[in-house]
């Protein structure tokens, strides 16, 4: 037997956490019993006056690998029905033209799989702070597990536009800025765009979608910095509505998804 292989008494255990970035006393911590992450926080000086607390990353061994998990196996679904559909359309479709719009709309999807599997899932736990958090006092009072990371970002001053807009861009944040505003910096949504799918990664991890805040309400939601709103392009519903569901869990689990509150509540 090797000494990894007896499972000590957690009280008995050494276990270590790293917090970085924008704190007075960064660095790799020896955890005490029962150590939280906001006395961790204040054990690491709090702090600095450069520090966005909002945007800051926790992570988790244990999300990690329950996120990881989670995407390949749907990654593996989305496999087997990409191949299912591919043989379906090639079989019912006469034209010749149709026949190779299809494989190459099956050989795009087989890609973003591929890229998509060379991904590696951080573990990100939201904190649910407020954009205005700058205090120890507002972090969580989550028991730290060895190997949790917290890194603490400095302030961000822009916002983010990404995919189906005429100006792919990041821009200086202004006090007040809506999703609007970012969408005419940017030339507004491009022909292609499923507006009605649109979402925003917050910078605190968290997703908030158009379907959540109503077709009228989203475009009047503030923007943080760090923030970025995504516009998706539009799917083809009549060849892809069996893959959809897939797409929408796979990117859930990579995001945060069900999995870290799962490990949180465990």
């Amino acid at each position: 037997y090797a000494r990894g292989d007896i499972r000590l008494p957690k009280s008995k255990r050494q276990e270590f956490s790293t917090i970085g970035g924008e704190v007075n006393k960064p660095g790799l911590y020896e955890l005490k019993l029962g150590e939280t992450l906001r006395e961790l926080v204040i054990r690491a000086g709090g702090f600095t006056s450069d520090a966005y607390v909002y945007g800051s990353v926790f992570s988790r061994a244990s999300v990690r690998q329950e996120q990881q998990k989670r995407m390949a196996e749907g990654l593996e679904r989305l496999e087997k029905e990409i191949g299912r559909t591919s043989a379906r359309l090639q079989a019912e479709t006469i034209s010749p033209e149709l026949k190779e719009a299809y494989s190459v709309q099956m050989e795009a999807k087989r890609s973003s799989i591929a890229r998509m599997r060379s991904a590696a899932a951080i573990g990100r736990v939201v904190l649910g702070l407020l954009p205005s958090a700058n205090s120890p006092n507002e972090i969580p009072n989550i028991a730290l597990k060895d190997g949790d990371v917290l890194v603490v970002p400095s302030r961000m001053n822009e916002v983010h536009l990404f995919g189906e807009v005429y100006n792919q861009q990041s821009t200086i944040w202004k006090p007040g800025e809506t999703v609007l505003d970012a969408l005419t910096s940017a030339g507004g949504p491009t022909k292609y765009a499923d507006i009605k799918t649109m979402f925003i990664i917050r910078a605190d991890g968290s997703v908030y979608s158009k379907e959540q805040a109503g077709r009228r309400r989203f475009t009047s939601i503030h923007l943080s910095p760090g923030d970025s709103v995504i516009v998706p392009e539009e799917i083809d519903y009549s060849t892809w509505k069996h893959e959809l569901k897939e797409w929408a869990q796979i990117f859930a689990d990579f995001a945060l998804g069900a999995a870290a509150i799962k490990v949180l509540s465990d």
